[in-house]
């Protein structure tokens, strides 16, 4: 399927149980290479930390 890559993480801790993480993604395929941003929030619950929500474009 290819390699998948982040780069770019931006890490913005908003309380002791909910984060945002910014970044680029890029996957190598053999004829293409398709790459974009992504924003995720995550939210740490009793058996860990959790994305609750997922922007990727």
């Amino acid at each position: 399927m290819g390699v998948l890559t982040f780069s770019g993480l931006e890490i913005t801790v908003l309380s002791k149980d909910a984060a945002t993480v910014l970044g680029s993604w890029s996957l190598a395929r053999e004829k293409d290479n398709p790459h974009g941003k992504f924003t995720l929030i995550f939210r740490k619950f009793k058996d860990g930390w959790r994305i609750v929500h997922d922007h990727t474009s």
